[in-house]
């Protein structure tokens, strides 16, 4: 799997690839231009060269990632990211906003070696390599130690070799006690973390969800998935093929996992 920016700045010894740097206020823009892609980098040299603005540009559209940079333990890092798009309101507000309310860098109980699941990527995470070219899209699936492909994944479910991990069978246990959508509505502010007071929260009551619901929550956000990344006809069904483990879906290989989750 390819690193953005990293691998697309590389890759500018790549006939294919071209790139180019100017000056703009007191930050260094620098654009990537691929055949089928535009790429452009706001970078801050007073902030450890951090992005405060990312844009991408094809002929679906365009994204942009805009950053508000905090310093955490000398490290500068995100404290808000917007994210716009052209398919969103015509790009005038963000599609969404995530906020960081914390963070550590290089601490001495810090793993020296980061790895996925320190970051959160649970086993049963679905990952698409990074590709400019639609058609070559693919999803795969995080073992815990390596990606996988998806029919590997699968059957190692079924024969009880893998079990999903913690934060997806949280995020089904909350889908069982009540959906992932929250009272919020359509917000599209999304807190990363826990409220520091629970019992400051007013009461609600909230109807469990069916294993119909749950699996018609997952389904809607793996077609959303599927419509962002313009993922074709075969793509489009190894992706709904996740479902097939969820609850309240029909295929046997759910059936046999289902106790465990």
């Amino acid at each position: 799997m390819r690193n953005v920016p990293g691998a697309l700045l590389l890759d500018g010894q790549n006939d294919n690839v071209k790139y180019t740097e100017r000056s703009e206020n007191d930050l260094k823009v620098v654009q990537v231009q691929t055949p089928t892609a535009t790429r452009t980098y706001w970078l801050d040299p007073k902030r450890d060269w951090m992005p405060v603005r990312v844009r991408s540009e094809t002929q679906h559209g365009w994204t942009e990632a805009r950053n508000a940079l905090c310093e955490y333990d000398g490290v500068w890092f995100p404290e808000v990211v917007q994210y716009y798009t052209s398919k969103h309101a015509d790009g005038r507000e963000p599609a969404q906003t995530v906020r960081i309310y914390s963070a550590s860098f290089n601490r001495p109980d810090h793993p020296q070696r980061l790895r996925p699941e320190s970051i959160a990527i649970d086993v049963g995470t679905p990952v698409v390599p990074h590709s400019d070219n639609p058609n070559e899209l693919a999803m795969y699936m995080w073992d815990g130690e390596q990606v996988v492909t998806q029919e590997d994944f699968h059957q190692r479910i079924a024969a009880g070799e893998l079990r999903y991990g913690p934060m997806i069978r949280a995020a089904w246990d909350k889908l069982a006690r009540g959906g992932m959508r929250g009272s919020g509505g359509n917000s599209s502010d999304t807190t990363l973390v826990a409220a520091k007071d629970p019992s400051s929260a007013k009461p609600t009551k909230v109807k469990p969800s069916t294993p119909a619901d749950q699996l018609a929550e997952w389904e809607r956000y793996t077609r959303d998935f599927i419509q962002r990344y313009q993922l074709n006809e075969d793509q489009s069904q190894k992706a709904l093929s996740v479902l097939k483990d969820m609850p309240g879906s029909r295929a046997p290989t759910h059936r046999r996992e289902q106790g465990r989750l």
